[in-house]
């Protein structure tokens, strides 16, 4: 009987790989063999196309609550256990930096100017985008931090290790499992009441619930920041 790698130990496997070396030489690997355009869509498939195929589950699943029928999406039914692993994708990394943004403002030295004993070289609404922008650019980029705003402290360095972490590889086994489970399912004709995933309708309900999603998750962090920045400087100036 032929064996195979179980869950558990696809997911360890995959996590130490890039633990280890092959995430900081898998760049270098790919620029040595590979013209930039095809780098960019390369990366540009493997980065967004995760997130994508988490909305176009998300859609399939709110498109078929509405009609009352079990969701489907590329003849394999969507359960609950797919839709936990969807809001892990979706929800884990704006839910950690917004958290750890409210974490650090709570701290009287992310209130002060850096002449005062504090963190930032400018207060108010464009303080808070320093500190918005620092675990932005940790969970999604290399970790630099706005201009003016110290982050090389015991608290930033913590919590922008944690949410480095949980960012980062969370939604990864979460990707891990739900490819599983869809694999483990086995496939159901499409019928009458199945949903075409290349309709106008289709993209047009998904362009919806992105927008829905991406706004109800960082419009009000833009109402607090540069937003209020702006409107601020126009009172200002008049």
């Amino acid at each position: 009987m032929e064996k195979k790698l179980g869950l558990s130990a696809l997911t360890a496997l995959v996590l130490s790989s890039m633990l280890g070396a092959g995430v900081f030489s898998l760049p270098q690997n790919m620029a040595a063999v590979a013209r930039p355009a095809a780098l960019l869509i390369g990366w540009g498939i493997t980065g967004a196309g995760i997130f994508l195929l988490a909305f176009a589950l998300l859609t399939v699943f709110m498109a078929g609550l509405m009609v009352g029928r079990t969701p489907e999406y590329i003849g394999k039914k969507i359960n609950a256990f797919d839709m936990k692993m969807v809001c892990i994708i979706l929800l884990v990394p704006p839910l950690c930096l917004l958290l750890a943004t409210a974490i650090t403002t709570l701290f009287p030295a992310a209130q002060q100017l850096q002449a005062d004993g504090g963190w930032l070289s400018n207060t108010g609404s464009h303080g808070f985008s320093e500190i918005l922008y620092a675990y932005t650019s940790m969970a999604g980029n290399n970790g630099s931090a706005f201009a003016g705003f110290q982050a090389n402290t015991v608290l930033t360095n913590v919590m922008g290790g944690t949410v480095m972490l949980l960012v980062r590889f969370l939604p990864m086994v979460a990707v891990i499992y739900l490819a599983q489970s869809l694999a483990s399912k086995k496939y159901v004709p499409a019928g009458s009441g199945t949903l075409a995933t290349t309709s106008p309708l289709f993209v047009g309900f998904l362009i919806v619930i992105v927008l829905i999603v991406g706004a109800l998750t960082f419009l009000p962090v833009l109402a607090l920041g540069p937003l209020a920045e702006f409107f601020t400087q126009l009172h200002v100036l008049g």
